[in-house]
C-alpha cells in the first residue's frame, strides 16, 4: 500500500489528470420555446394558459421578444384577491401590463449554476429569464438546476 506522498507523486507524474465535473451554465439547463405573454393580454387569458400549460409563470415580451417583465400565478392571485376584499369580481379591464413584475433578475447563457442558485436564494424567485442582446432566449427554473447539477454531488 502506497503512502499518501507516493500516491501524490504517482498522480503528478501521470499524464492523465482527472477532470473536475463540468459546471452547468444557463445554456445547458435552460428551457427554450417558452410560452410568453404580451402586456396587452387580459389576465383571464393568462390564468387559463398558466393552468392549461401547468406552468407557474412566464416572461412578458414585446414584438421583438425583448423582456418587459414576468407574470406569475402569484400576480394573478393578487389580482383575484384585490377585488375579493371589496366583494367584487376580477376587473374586466385588467391586463398583464397592470400585474407583471417589471424589475426582473435575468442571466446570460454563460451564467453558472452557482450564481443562479445565489440569485434564487437572495431574491426569492422561481425562474430566471436568459437573455442574449436583450432578447429572451430561454428560462431557467429551480428544478432545471436540480436536474442538471445532481452529478456534482455524486
Amino acid at each position: 500500500m502506497d503512502t499518501i506522498k507516493e500516491s501524490m507523486a504517482r498522480a503528478m507524474a501521470s499524464s492523465i489528470t482527472p477532470q473536475p465535473p463540468s459546471i452547468p451554465q444557463a445554456k445547458d439547463c435552460m428551457k427554450t420555446g417558452l410560452i410568453t405573454f404580451r402586456g396587452d393580454e387580459h389576465v383571464v387569458r393568462v390564468i387559463d394558459r398558466l393552468i392549461k400549460e401547468r406552468i407557474s409563470g412566464a416572461p412578458v415580451v414585446d414584438e421583438e421578444h425583448r423582456l418587459l417583465g414576468m407574470i406569475s400565478e402569484m400576480d394573478c392571485l393578487r389580482a383575484l384577491m384585490s377585488g375579493a376584499y371589496d366583494g367584487e369580481r376580477l376587473q374586466p379591464q385588467l391586463y398583464v401590463r397592470d400585474l407583471m413584475t417589471t424589475e426582473c433578475i435575468t442571466v446570460e447563457k454563460q451564467t453558472n449554476i452557482f450564481k443562479m442558485v445565489e440569485l434564487f436564494d437572495t431574491h426569492s424567485i422561481r425562474r430566471l429569464p436568459v437573455l442574449e442582446d436583450g432578447i429572451v432566449i430561454g428560462q431557467v427554473s429551480r428544478r432545471d438546476i436540480l436536474v442538471h447539477s445532481k452529478h456534482l454531488l455524486e
